[in-house]
């Protein structure tokens, strides 16, 4: 391989992007094309399997609802479709599931998929209900879907309000339950089962199709097919409460040998909100920081004000004041989602100070960060590392802005680096 040299250019073409963005486009299309017939196969397999392992779950779910029919039949308060009731007095909803037979230790990436997907040899179960069958008894038992992360966006936490899950074997030559469904995971970190912190309701994303107007819900068409997922995937139902990419947790989370089940046991899976009233865990907040007037120097001379749904809830106070207030919020058990402005007149130095009070302070027990309003900057802007200022350090090469002082007779200036193999 040859080496690598850098050229700036004062201009760039989007020729190449565009190629990028077509390439992607035609991606998804393909992912589309094979994730429908993938599905039509798998179905056509329930139909046409009479005695096959893939029919006992669809026997189940028929039965499940006819039984569920005879129970509830008319009640508008109750929601029944094959292998699944919601009941939004109640606000719980019971499906039915099956086991996909994992073996012990065994890598997992999802809790729950669809019938749909090809992925039961890392997932611990299959449900018998599709994802947007579930998305929609969720949202009928009053529970909203939030968002999902997506770090091009600079979104890196899943936000939603939390469900809890419990399975429970029908076989009683195995464990009963109900257990929590994170006992099923053990944590190959620590050698115990996975916290039981519950998930994020953040919902599959949509999508419409070229040249159509239906949109279609993307755990529905697209691999893996996911309900529940153990990392953060970008199609998933019901999401972790912490970051977790796909490449740093895998290998991770493991099937816990205590809980494994042959392959196509029955299984009852429960979902509940976390919260069944008073004030949703997901606080969505924006914090403005600006300099105070008398010009001191560092987080002294910061003054903050904090809204939350457009109302203003601490006006003109000290950053200490403001961090008290939100330290108070993460132990009465709410998650900040905490949107940053900075001021015009703050200094480099007070953001960068700032930012990494808040870098400390972001985590699954503390804030989250949100994405920076329009003409903001992402917080870790303020801290890049200092190895990068060296091109030949980067592992890839990002724009470089140079600013200079009023003094200067330099002018700020913008440039892309074009990376160049040479022979």
């Amino acid at each position: 391989m040859g080496a690598r040299g850098t050229q700036e250019l004062e201009t760039m073409s989007f020729t190449e992007n565009s190629i990028v963005v077509c390439f992607k486009c035609f991606l998804l299309m393909s992912a589309r094309v094979t994730c429908m017939l993938t599905a039509f196969l798998a179905l056509a397999s329930y139909a046409s399997t009479e005695n096959g392992a893939a029919n006992v779950l669809f026997e189940a779910a028929e039965r499940f609802q006819a039984e569920m029919l005879a129970v509830h039949g008319g009640n508008a308060d109750v929601m029944v479709s094959r292998g699944l009731v919601a009941n939004r007095k109640s606000r719980n909803i019971h499906f039915v599931a099956a086991s996909t037979g994992v073996a012990q230790n065994s890598p997992v990436e999802f809790l729950i998929i669809s019938p749909t997907s090809d992925h039961d040899y890392e997932a611990l179960t299959v449900a018998a209900v599709e994802p947007s069958t579930l998305h929609n008894a969720l949202t009928f038992i009053g529970l909203d879907p939030g968002r999902s992360g997506d770090s091009s966006a600079l979104a890196f936490w899943p936000k939603g309000e939390r469900v809890k899950i419990t399975i429970t074997c029908r076989d009683t030559n195995f464990w009963q339950g109900p257990l929590a469904m994170e006992t099923l995971v053990r944590d190959a970190n620590s050698g115990k089962p996975m916290p039981s912190r519950g998930f994020v309701f953040v919902g599959s994303r949509w999508l419409t199709p070229q040249n159509s107007t239906n949109r279609e819900y993307m755990a529905n068409v697209i691999e893996p097919h996911s309900i529940a997922s153990l990392y953060n995937a970008p199609g998933t139902v019901l999401d972790q409460p912490a970051q977790a990419a796909q490449g740093a947790v895998y290998g991770t989370r493991l099937a816990n040998p205590d809980y494994v089940l042959p392959v196509n046991t029955l299984l009852d899976i429960r979902i509940v909100p976390e919260r069944l009233g008073g004030t949703p865990r997901v606080r969505e907040m924006r914090l403005t920081i600006s300099a105070a007037p008398d010009t001191q120097q560092g987080l002294a001379g910061i003054r903050c004000s904090l809204t939350e749904g457009g109302k203003s809830v601490l006006v003109d106070k000290a950053f200490s004041v403001i961090l008290h207030y939100l330290s108070d919020l993460v132990e009465q058990e709410f998650d900040p989602f905490l949107e940053l402005s900075f001021g015009g007149r703050i200094t480099i130095e007070q953001a960068k100070a700032v930012s990494e009070v808040f870098v400390s302070l972001e985590g699954e027990q503390g804030i989250r960060i949100e994405p920076p309003p329009q003409g903001q900057l992402y917080f870790k802007a303020f801290l890049p590392n200092e190895k990068h200022r060296a091109r030949a350090d980067r592992h890839a090469q990002p724009w470089e802005l140079r600013l200079y002082a009023s003094s200067s007779t330099n002018r700020t200036r913008l440039t892309h680096i074009k990376e160049i193999w040479k022979d």
